[in-house]
């Protein structure tokens, strides 16, 4: 059968899924162009001005494969901030889905050399870089591309890394092998060892975890148009990851629309003066209530510039979630299918129902539909507004009584 994530497994097993709720092939269809339009819609792809020359022949050139969402670059980044630290003399090229994500995460990092498109990975890989490093949830390198007489001649605390990244793919090869099909199975034996989110991929390079702070470009422009009619407000986000390509409207993990308005009109009543301004990418849908609507609406540094000014953020867990850890703003963390124990961070209001949930990647659809096959996303719908309100009020009353 070949490993699960192997292309011609997946199609077949994403078709079969597809006919068995929609026999008629217009849900297959409907995925095949959302897919096919998300690889195509791109800029022409910027290809290196030389060749070999480009790269520096008096540093360890280490071409960078980092897969996911922008809440994974996030993490990555930081990450691959304590490896260009541990290893002087090292030239970062980072490769990322999103280009636009990419540049906005690692553009102020003055340890990567240049930001380009996933597919141009493999000829940097094969032509140019001295080794190539792998991060997603996993961290390996590519034991057929690597440079070892210079690694040892430039960076020689590179070829630890290398040893401990090759220690650890032996531990969790089946999971590596089969990313993403096994990470929920693979969060839940890294909880048990004590790794999360944030710590697992340094552990598996051998390195302590390093702070969540990053130095990400900011524009208070969308901050300047309502500084001045709110002495203090909250944020919230109702999207999830574009990057990520559904059959549906809106992903499992998204919380329920009803219950985001509910939310809103509770919070308002409760707190009449503080603001409440909705952020987001423009899959995100609007909740009637807010005081301001920016989703969609904002570049990310717009966006980071609210968040920074936020005296609160409420989200699924997603990507702002780890912006706003990174910018050291505090976050109310609605969970339903992923692993709060794995995602969470200790500093937020971290919430969800015990009945149900934590059932990340127990399907490959797990984020279009319910893997217990309910018609709705019970574990979010669970978690019933007023909870929520009661969760947030202590620390919303705290911003009312600051002088």
């Amino acid at each position: 059968m070949g490993h699960l994530n192997s292309y011609s497994y997946r199609i077949k097993r994403k078709l079969a899924e597809h006919l068995e709720r929609d026999p008629s092939g217009l849900s297959f269809l409907k995925y095949a162009l959302k897919y096919c339009w998300s690889k195509f819609r791109r800029r022409p792809l910027r290809m290196p001005k030389a060749g070999l020359g480009m790269l520096s022949a008096d540093h360890v050139n280490v071409a960078v494969k980092i897969t996911g969402g922008l809440g994974d670059a996030v993490i990555l980044a930081r990450v691959l901030r304590q490896v260009a630290a541990f290893c002087p003399n090292c030239r970062f090229y980072v490769f990322f889905p999103s280009l636009q994500q990419a540049r906005w995460v690692f553009g102020k990092c003055d340890y990567v050399e240049d930001i380009q498109y996933l597919e141009l990975f493999e000829y940097y890989e094969r032509e140019l870089c001295d080794c190539a490093l792998y991060l997603n949830s996993f961290a390996f390198f590519n034991e057929a591309e690597i440079d070892v007489a210079k690694i040892r001649r430039l960076s020689p605390p590179l070829l630890s890394l290398l040893a401990a990244a090759r220690k650890s793919r032996r531990q969790w090869e089946l999971f590596i092998d089969n990313h993403p099909l096994l990470d929920g199975a693979f969060a839940r034996q890294a909880v048990a060892i004590g790794w999360n989110r944030h710590s697992a991929v340094y552990r598996q390079l051998g390195l302590e975890p390093g702070g969540l702070a990053l130095d990400l470009p900011e524009d208070d422009g969308a901050f300047e148009r309502i500084r001045t009619k709110f002495a203090a407000y909250i944020t919230f986000n109702t999207g999830f990851d574009h990057m990520f390509i559904l059959s549906t409207a809106t992903a499992t993990k998204c919380y329920p629309q009803e219950h985001w308005t509910a939310l809103i009109r509770l919070l308002k009543e409760r707190f009449p003066k503080l603001g409440i301004i909705q952020v987001g990418g423009k899959n995100s849908f609007p909740v009637a209530g807010a005081d301001a609507n920016f989703a969609g609406k904002t570049t990310l540094a717009e966006c980071a510039g609210l968040l920074r000014h936020s005296r609160l953020h409420i989200d699924i867990e997603g990507g702002l979630v780890h912006v706003c850890a990174s910018l050291g703003t505090s976050c109310a963390v609605l969970f339903g299918p992923t692993s709060k124990r794995y995602f969470a961070y200790p500093q937020n209001l971290n919430l969800r129902d015990d009945a149900c949930g934590d059932c990340w990647w127990a399907t490959e659809r797990w984020m279009e539909f319910c893997p217990k096959k309910l018609a709705c996303n019970e574990c979010m719908h669970r978690l019933i507004p007023e909870r929520v309100l009661a969760s947030v009020a202590p620390l919303l009353e705290a911003i009312g009584k600051e002088p």
